[in-house]
C-alpha cells in the first residue's frame, strides 16, 4: 500500500498538469 501511494502522489501532479496544460497547448 505505502509503495502503491507513492506511485499514485508522484504520477498526480503529471496527469493534473497534462490534462490542464496539454489540452490548452493542443487547443492554442
Amino acid at each position: 500500500p505505502e509503495a502503491f501511494f507513492r506511485v499514485k502522489v508522484e504520477n498526480f501532479p503529471a496527469i493534473v498538469i497534462n490534462s490542464i496544460y496539454g489540452d490548452d497547448f493542443y487547443e492554442k
